[in-house]
């Protein structure tokens, strides 16, 4: 995409999600988005997809329940409960 005249050429270089598995979320977006898992432990974990650095960290407490297409993608399971 190009920048308009005059302005800056905007690029994300990188992003980063917390959750409180995030090897369990880097997981689903390697198969998801067919990027490349850079490391992944029990705090943090990276995926690198298309020029974008994709980077979990864990976050203690994390209440937010993920979509059951998630879950399902990421256990292979359609036990939600």
């Amino acid at each position: 995409m190009a920048a308009s005249p005059g302005s800056p050429d905007v690029r994300f270089a990188s992003i980063s999600l917390d959750f409180v598995a995030p090897a369990d979320l880097a997981n689903f977006y390697v198969a998801l988005l067919g990027g490349q898992l850079l490391w992944s432990g029990d705090g943090s974990a990276a995926v690198q997809v298309s020029g974008l650095l994709m980077v979990m960290q864990g976050r203690a407490g994390y209440e937010n329940q993920p979509p059951p297409e998630m879950l399902d993608a990421v256990y292979g399971t359609a036990n939600h409960g």
